[in-house]
């Protein structure tokens, strides 16, 4: 009763200026507005559709009656396309003009590096990008191979193929084969028996000229033969078992947010370690310093506040905690 009286009190509050002046509307829609042509909407929309694909926003984010109402009233001969437009032709096009951007900088480039790097999809399926630098990255294609199954062989064919076409793509359309210039150099790839064997093969067969194992992925083993050490792994044991616990039961992770935003004024959570990438350690135990003060918090207010936050009695913290 007494929330529901406040919001009484807050619409009497209210005054009409917070709404939207219908007179408004119609000043507004009775304004002159300019006409375009259909080579002017189709610039617009697919001035458009590169914002939305680019910013990764929502398809169907402006296809909401809110949003068409506010375009309406900011310029009625003017509609931005919907969902299914920018799914389909606008998104094909927006491909393509990104394909060209790409094109554009890998002709200035004198040498190129490919690079093959494993990932796992939404799907939780494992797939492999093609990145071609110049050097800034730039997405080619997926591999179409399966890693865990294909033989060197049977990667290094699918690999060299692609090398080809990038060298037919980074040369002016219509370049004769024997003309073109072979801007792939390099190749470089985490350092698995498949792939250090595919490097073999490509630098033997004279497909580029250098090969190299990849820094970041060796340096990521390195990191993880040390979080092997019996004095590192009893640290991590210790706060990947404080950070699962607040972050998997519900009255200790709702304690945990209650004072870390009394403290900071914010959300924060737990962040959860992985045993396939060694950021995931440093990230734990850097969120971990950050919270401290919050995580002795959770303690004092389990012990000493089980009234005021309405704990179980019976409750009581793991040993580890204490």
């Amino acid at each position: 009763m007494r929330s529901i009286g406040r919001l009484a009190d807050s619409l009497d509050d209210c005054s009409e200026t917070h709404a939207i002046n219908p007179f408004l509307v119609d000043q507004l829609k009775a304004k002159s507005h300019p006409s375009y042509s259909r080579d002017e909407r189709a610039t617009l929309d697919q001035a458009f559709a590169r914002a939305v694909h680019r910013t990764g926003t929502e398809f169907s984010l402006f296809d909401h009656p809110a949003y068409r109402t506010f375009f309406e009233m900011l310029s009625p001969v003017y509609s931005p396309p919907l969902s299914g437009e920018l799914s389909t032709s606008l998104l094909s096009d927006s491909y393509q003009d990104i394909m060209m951007e790409m094109r554009r900088n890998l002709l200035a480039s004198s040498a190129l590096t490919v690079a093959v790097d494993g990932a796992t999809n939404v799907l939780s399926r494992s797939m492999s990008n093609v990145i071609v630098h110049d050097p800034r990255p730039w997405f080619a294609e997926y591999l179409k191979s399966n890693l865990k199954k294909d033989t060197a062989g049977e990667v290094f064919g699918k690999v060299a193929s692609v090398i080809s076409r990038l060298n037919e793509f980074a040369n002016p359309p219509g370049t004769d084969e024997a003309d073109q210039i072979k801007r792939v150099f390099a190749f470089v790839s985490d350092s698995c028996n498949l792939m250090r064997a595919v490097r073999t093969l490509l630098y033997n067969e004279g497909v580029v000229r250098l090969t190299y194992g990849c820094s970041a992925h060796a340096l990521n083993n390195f990191c993880q033969d040390i979080a092997k050490l019996t004095s590192m792994k009893t640290g991590i044991r210790r706060a990947v078992f404080i950070s699962k616990t607040i972050k998997n039961q519900n009255l200790l992770s709702k304690i945990f947010s209650e004072l870390y935003k009394e403290l900071v004024g914010k959300s924060y959570a737990m962040v959860l370690y992985s045993a396939s990438r060694w950021s995931s350690v440093n990230l734990m135990f850097v969120r971990l310093r950050r919270v401290k003060r919050a995580i002795t918090g959770v303690v004092s207010a389990v012990l000493n506040e089980k009234e005021e936050r309405a704990i179980d009695e019976a409750y009581e913290l793991p040993a580890e905690f204490v």
